[in-house]
Formats: C-alpha cells, structure tokens, sequence
C-alpha cells in the first residue's frame, strides 16, 4: 500500500473524510533544499542536500516534506520550478 501525505494550509481545523485523514504539524527546523527544474530530476537535489547533512552530522527525520512552489499550469517552463525539499531535525 502506497500512501501519499498532501498538506494544505488552512485557517482552522480540517476534518477526517474517508481515507482523507485532517492531521496538525506543528513548527519544526529542518533541513532544506530548492529544487529548482523538473520533478524527474529531484533525484539531484535529493542527493546533493543528504551529502550535506551527512557531512555536517545533521541528525534529521527521515521523512522529507516537499512544498510546491510553482504552479506548473501557470509555470509551463520546467527549468523555473522550484520545489523546497525539507527534512525536519530530530
């Protein structure tokens, strides 16, 4: 089973529907990258940020967050996508 966790900021608190499950994150520091160019070469960006936080022995979650910053119907250039990946710290 694959599962994907879609976060939406909102005013108040969201509800549960279905297999849709409302859940709060609280402020956290993390590590973080801008991916800037197309989803398929995020593998890049992935690569270069953990050689950072391994070389600097930062101890982070390992399950990364990423935040959309470009609306690709808006956006049709891949090269100007930018993609923040976030690790938050433990």
């Amino acid at each position: 089973m694959h599962f994907i966790i879609c976060g939406i900021p909102v005013a108040g608190k969201g509800k549960n529907a279905g297999d849709v499950v409302a859940k709060q994150y609280l402020e956290t520091p993390v590590a973080q990258a801008m991916h800037t160019g197309p989803y398929e070469e995020f593998v890049r960006s992935y690569t270069i940020l953990m050689e950072y936080i391994q070389s600097n022995e930062i101890n982070v979650n390992m399950e990364a967050f990423e935040f959309y910053h470009t609306d690709p119907i808006m956006e049709p250039n891949v090269t100007r996508w930018q993609t923040l990946i976030a690790f938050p710290l433990k």
